[in-house]
């Protein structure tokens, strides 16, 4: 009676075709192939996101790319569509370039309540650059500045951080890390040799070499790069056959990775917070060769406000040891979360409502009001 209860309530995901109990993916961490096939066409068929092979993907820089609310203009950052800049910065403003996730993107909330526009209407003399991509880590943001974002001039140059892309940075293939949602693509990612950084996977893998790899039919030497990957959660035993078994071991799964998710925040010997600070080291040197100024801004997960309230994040002391200007945002939030509760900064799925974008924005106009009144002079 429990396999049969238990096969009663299992679901499945459309995108990958895999088995779910609620939100848990029941191993093995294998798509359906048709499902796998469907996933890429539909994600192929994006006219906002879509693939790119320098970065695994990328805002569309057609000058057409909408997504619901979200526009981008022809240069792939994301702002009104017929909005036009050139390489120079305008007469009279000081230019700040930012690069992030879906936080600095501004997920879930129209364009004129990202941080980024209200940072701009702040002061009349700011013009931003958006150049926030949804689920990007550390690591593609850094080279999306390489690429796309050093074709602007700039006086200051803002790299976001959100916990999240620590372990993002140290995974491949997205469909590893989170394996309970879409299929996703492969990305580069750095790694630490001799203590220098290296990227792989760069380009990224092709279509076919990807869904080979997803599907175990020929996987990809690249994953041996990927902290997420792993041999057993690819292997179907034959015990799995009962989906009571199957089901209690994915729960203990799912609860171990999420566990060494959480160690790996405050791991400072840990490959996810070197890499991350290696990636920050290397953004401020590039700024810094141009001439102009560069920022890390940390902007604090829900789920570790705590952390950031007694100062205990330890990327902002990693950062700072390497003389690394940080804009930590985690303070002010922790004080207007005891002025008027966590719930108004943060929408349900974790992002930042308009209120806690504004928190962001002000935050970094207090820190750099004289850091911009000098750009002008």
């Amino acid at each position: 009676m429990l396999e049969i209860g238990v096969r009663v309530i299992t679901t499945f995901n459309p995108d990958t075709g895999m088995a779910l109990i609620g939100k848990v993916p029941l191993l093995p961490y294998r798509p359906d192939a048709e499902s796998a096939r469907a996933s890429w066409d539909k994600a192929a068929r994006s006219t906002y996101v879509i693939r790119d092979n320098d970065l695994g993907w990328a805002i569309n820089a057609n000058g057409m790319a909408r997504s619901g609310e979200y526009t981008a203009n022809s240069h792939g950052f994301r702002g009104a569509r017929n909005w036009a800049t050139t390489s120079a910065i305008p007469r009279g403003k000081v230019r700040i370039s930012v690069y992030g996730d879906s936080f600095t993107h501004g997920d879930g909330v129209p364009l004129e309540h990202t941080w980024a526009d209200q940072l701009q209407n702040l002061r009349a003399d700011l013009q931003v650059l958006n150049f926030g991509v949804p689920a990007y880590g550390t690591d593609q943001a850094f080279l999306r500045f390489r690429r796309d974002g050093r074709k602007f001039d700039a006086q200051v140059h803002i790299l976001g951080i959100w916990p999240e892309d620590l372990i993002r940075n140290i995974s491949v293939i997205r469909f590893y890390l989170a394996p309970s949602e879409n299929l996703g693509a492969s990305k580069p990612r750095f790694i630490l040799t001799s203590g220098k950084l290296a990227v792989v996977n760069s380009p990224v893998l092709s279509e076919q070499a990807f869904l080979d790899t997803v599907l175990q039919r020929d996987v990809s030497p690249v994953v041996e790069h990927d902290y997420w990957y792993r041999k057993n959660e690819q292997r179907f035993p034959p015990y799995y056959h009962w989906r009571t078994v199957r089901a209690a071991l994915s729960v203990y799964n799912a609860y171990e990775r999420r566990e060494t998710r959480k160690r790996l925040y405050f791991d400072q010997e840990g490959e996810a917070l070197r890499v991350t600070a290696a990636i920050a080291e290397a953004f401020k040197n590039d700024v810094e060769h141009l001439g102009s100024r560069a920022y890390v801004l940390i902007i604090p997960m829900r789920e570790l406000l705590d952390a950031h309230r007694a100062g205990a994040f330890p990327l902002v002391e990693m950062l700072k040891a390497r003389s690394i200007s940080v804009l930590d945002t985690g303070p002010a939030f922790s004080a207007k979360a005891r002025e008027v509760g966590v719930d108004p900064l943060y929408l349900p799925d974790g992002h930042l409502t308009a209120l806690g974008n504004r928190v962001v924005a002000e935050e970094i106009n207090r820190a750099l009001s004289r850091e911009f009144d000098r750009a002008l002079r």
